[in-house]
């Protein structure tokens, strides 16, 4: 068996060929860097996703001090019924 396997990679090495299902360098390349640069954006999107989640949560937090924030006492200047 490893006498086949030797046999099939002298095939591709010495004939200096690839089956074709294989991906050239230069497709590998720009399929890696297409990769890249949607996990660029993905990233950048998940970081603003997160600012905003941020942001709201900062709000509830601060509309829930708000309402539970007891009322100030009336001012000796108003009149009560």
């Amino acid at each position: 068996m490893a006498k086949q396997s030797k046999t099939k990679k002298q095939e591709y090495v010495g004939k200096g060929k690839a089956p074709k299902s294989l991906l050239s360098l230069a497709a590998i390349l720009d399929e890696y860097i297409t990769l890249k640069e949607q996990k660029v954006l993905v990233d950048q999107e998940i970081e603003h996703e997160k600012l905003r989640v941020q942001n709201l949560l900062n709000g509830m937090q601060e509309a829930m001090n708000a309402y539970n924030t007891p009322p100030p006492p009336p001012s000796a200047g108003t009149i009560s019924p």
